[in-house]
């Protein structure tokens, strides 16, 4: 990698950082998304960054934020999440032996799906979901964490839905994306699909989020949940079309 290269995955990294400090999502739908656009690395090696930074940006926030208690919302979430990591981590395996293209245009399907998604969240008229879409929320979160360490998409449309208060979701948010990354990055490391080039660029992230994440803690940024959301959604937008277009042009061709 070039130092421009290199420079360009930090500030995405930074980014990643904000977008899920503010919202509680899209660490890594914006790294893995950003970094698959523009070709920096790897899908598989964006996807255990992801998992190694989104870890340990979880754990700086949860250690400096207020406790709050864990409702029965979140057992079965984490249960069904983690068959779904299994099935996810497996088709990313499959798809990079078979189809590294057809594996960048699913995630920039799955990226500009997801904006979409959070674009229609009606947080006005929100009620409690039956255990069944619970249960559904929690296995597309695995497969999507399993796939492209990006699980927020159904979680987040599912918990915004919910008459729940916006720090608890976050809370919830953090929770649950802290778990699954730490089940991808032992299905991972038992594989043997975590590279030396993934550990690297995951240590030279580390500081510059741990730091951009203790100072948006204190000085926090206030926006109001729908701007949040609508300035992410423009984001990924943006980054699913331009996977998507860059992948169909290599498949047309």
């Amino acid at each position: 990698m070039s130092l421009v290269q290199y420079a360009a995955f930090i500030s995405i990294a930074l980014l990643a950082a904000f977008c899920q400090n503010l919202t509680g999502f899209a660490f890594g739908l914006i790294l893995v998304g950003l970094t698959g656009a523009l070709q920096i690395i790897s899908i598989a090696d964006a996807a255990n960054i992801a998992c190694i930074l989104s870890i340990a940006n979880n754990l700086v926030y949860l250690s400096k934020s207020p406790r709050i208690s864990i409702g029965p919302l979140l057992k079965p979430m984490l249960i069904s999440s983690m068959i779904g990591l299994v099935v996810g981590f497996i088709s990313l395996s499959w798809f990079t032996d078979n189809g590294i293209t057809t594996l960048r245009l699913i995630l920039g399907i799955c990226i500009f799906a997801s904006a979409i998604a959070l674009f229609m969240i009606n947080t006005n008229a929100r009620k409690n979901s039956s255990k069944s879409s619970t249960l559904t929320a929690g296995f597309l979160t695995g497969i999507l964490g399993g796939m492209f360490a990006t699980p927020g998409p159904p979680l987040v449309y599912h918990l915004y839905s919910q008459p729940l208060d916006k720090d608890l979701v976050r809370h919830y948010l953090f929770i649950i994306f802290g778990v699954t990354s730490a089940a991808r990055l032992v299905i991972a490391l038992l594989t043997g699909e975590l590279t030396m080039n993934a550990i690297i660029l995951s240590a030279i992230a580390f500081p510059a989020i741990t730091i951009a994440t203790i100072l948006q803690l204190k000085y926090p940024v206030n926006l109001s949940r729908r701007v949040a959301q609508l300035l992410v959604t423009a984001l990924l937008l943006a980054t699913g079309l331009g996977l998507m277009y860059s992948s169909l042009k290599v498949i047309l061709n």
